[in-house]
């Protein structure tokens, strides 16, 4: 049974075995009584392996990194690599289901000419015994990850259980972590440390301050939870806690920049992709809000479950949750990559505020369990259902290159209501994660993104050019214009784009693409590769291209790599139609016209320079 994106399957055993441990864990957490809260460990179980089963090996983010790494550690060798142990591991993981073409070419070489990698080696010296057991038998490399994070998830949700909370267990088994949990990714690793550093604060301050060491040393952005755990370690009085403990943590939590400043000369090499300036307040609520990254539009009902939560905690853990969910989102805020990929679609940052809100999760669950039962069991049958379909394992990495169905609902309905991050639309709305173009806009035209020169402002083909106000204008100004209405984008200074004028034009300057417009005929739209229907059906070796299309015709601004890989274009036309190649930026003919005959047909672009293919009915 299909519903848009929401298929049942009764033929598939292994969709139809995730879809029964569903039906189970919700049966167990909707039923009252001890015995089938007995039961929900078992029901999380279920789900968990089935949803592995569900899935397959692939290769999503900087998982080649951890795999190359994880491999060289199963070897007894070091975890950065001479070239020739480059290229070796490289053809390795090309030969690996769902690992094909990966590449781990980074410029951080150290001075034994060695080169490290842009994330530490703990989490893959954890996995590399695992990795080791696994070449012995003929299962998939990706599997030791697997199970490591099976069992890091099991490690906490075992302790959710012991402490009376077996529902938020299944809530957060069947939530936003779950996809991650068969990838070679590092987020289940930090996911689970975070939040016992947080549960563990002040029950047992010595774990919680080694755990938020791990969490340190593997992404130095957690350091801020290791700070506030220390403080409040060394800052107890009501009992002693073990020197050991402290300098374990201490070592844990600086081996990442030691070593990295004595291999590479630099304390991380993620410092280069963080920027300098204080973000604005749209970046800082960007992991939280954001309809394509944020926790709330991914799983509102555990957001509200923490605010439940928030609201029967102390001041003093108040004034401590504050603090950390701040600073964590400054943090976030200030990377070069915001819209990034190794996501079926929410931030990995979101995880990061879920797994530091547990003991808020802890509260809000018993309170509202307590005070509305009935409510609490229909919400928490929602959660899981509705998050087992959006973090199904078997999900591909969105990779930011599209807006999902919320984003594009508000966007084109009722545009006025999210004006987000610049490099949030730009990328999707126009495709492209590797280079960001603007201006940009929805294909209708309901929302756009455009782009002051100093004198004037530019609008993407084929949405209609008007005069800007001087704000929009300014030199390196972006705004945003809904329905009209003229609006400021959101400050993010680490946004560098790329001011796409070959197809953009100003109020002034219109009438430039009237030959193109006349051969597109009426109604013109820009269009994904992804749409069907279109007469450009497919691409190969091209950059990011930018399509419009009318009802009678369609033009593709194109860009082919060089020799030997050179592009091509596929059309398919159902009516006898012409093919013309322009020069991008005067868009005279670089070649004569081609007739083409119904069907399809493949253009080779031999061409380095932007081209405009012009396809139009005869």
């Amino acid at each position: 049974m299909t519903l848009g994106p929401l298929r049942i399957s009764a033929t598939d055993p292994y969709r139809l075995l995730l879809e029964a441990a569903t039906i189970w864990l919700v049966a167990e957490v909707v039923s009252s009584g001890p015995g089938h809260r007995r039961g929900i460990p078992l029901a999380i179980g279920a789900l968990l392996l089935a949803a592995v089963a569900d899935s397959s090996p692939t290769r999503v983010g900087d998982g080649a990194e951890y795999v190359a790494m994880a491999l060289n550690f199963s070897r007894g060798a070091a975890p950065s690599v001479m070239p020739a142990e480059r290229e070796s591991l490289t053809n390795e993981m090309n030969r690996m289901p769902g690992f094909e073409g990966s590449s781990i070419v980074t410029p951080l070489v150290g001075r034994d000419g060695r080169q490290d990698f842009y994330h530490f080696w703990l989490y893959p010296l954890i996995v590399s015994p695992f990795l080791f057991l696994s070449q012995w038998v003929p299962v998939h490399v990706n599997y030791a990850f697997t199970a490591v994070n099976l069992l890091l998830f099991a490690a906490l949700l075992s302790w959710l259980v012991r402490k009376d909370a077996p529902d938020i267990a299944a809530l957060l088994a069947a939530g936003p972590l779950l996809w991650w949990i068969d990838k070679a990714h590092a987020e289940v690793l930090l996911f689970v440390t975070l939040a016992f550093a947080v549960l563990l604060v002040d029950a047992w301050p010595a774990a919680a301050l080694i755990a938020a060491g791990i969490a340190t040393a593997q992404n130095p952005a957690a350091g801020v939870v290791f700070l506030v755990c220390l403080v409040s370690t060394l800052r107890s009085r009501t009992r002693d806690i073990p020197i050991t403990a402290v300098v374990v943590a201490l070592v844990l939590a600086a081996a990442a920049p030691i070593y990295d400043q004595w291999h590479l000369g630099i304390w991380s090499p993620l410092s280069s992709t963080v920027g300098r300036e204080f973000p604005g307040v749209r970046a800082l609520v960007t992991p939280l809000v954001d309809p394509n990254l944020g926790l709330l539009p991914h799983a509102p009902i555990l957001v509200a479950v923490a605010a439940f939560g928030l609201w029967r905690q102390s001041r003093r853990t108040l004034m401590t949750t504050a603090l950390v969910a701040i600073s964590q989102l400054v943090v976030f805020a200030m990377p070069a990559n915001i819209n990034h990929g190794g996501t079926p679609g929410m931030s990995r940052y979101g995880l990061w505020l879920l797994a530091l809100s547990t003991p808020l999760l802890l509260a809000g669950s018993h309170w509202w369990r307590t005070h509305h039962p009935t409510l609490w069991r229909a919400a928490a049958a929602v959660s899981i259902a509705t998050c087992v379909f959006l973090f199904r394992q078997a999900w591909t990495d969105r990779a930011g290159d599209s807006p999902n169905w919320l984003a594009s609902t508000l966007w084109t309905q009722w545009p006025a209501i999210d004006n987000p991050l610049p490099e949030v639309f730009a990328e999707r709305t126009t495709g492209s994660t590797n280079e960001a173009f603007v201006p940009s806009a929805t294909p209708g035209c309901e929302k756009t993104l455009i782009a002051g020169d100093g004198r004037d402002a530019w609008w993407p083909l084929p949405c209609v050019a008007r005069p800007a106000p001087d704000f929009c204008t300014e030199a390196g100004a972006l705004c945003y214009v809904n329905d009209g209405e003229f609006a400021k984008a959101p400050r993010q200074h680490t946004f560098a784009f790329e001011t796409a004028v070959s197809r953009a034009w100003t109020w002034k300057n219109m009438t430039r693409f009237d030959g193109v417009l006349n051969r597109l005929g009426p109604y013109p739209r820009f269009v994904r590769l992804a749409d069907r229907g279109g007469r450009i059906e497919e691409v190969r070796n091209l950059a990011p291209l930018y399509i419009v299309e009318g009802t009678t015709g369609a033009a593709a601004w194109v860009r082919a790599m060089a020799p030997p890989n050179n592009g091509a274009v596929r059309v398919n036309v159902r009516v006898a139609s012409t093919l013309e190649l322009l020069d991008a930026t005067t868009l005279a003919p670089v070649v004569g016209t081609e007739e083409l005959a119904p069907g399809t047909h493949d253009v080779p672009l031999t061409a380095t320079a932007s081209l405009v293919v012009v396809v139009s009915d005869r």
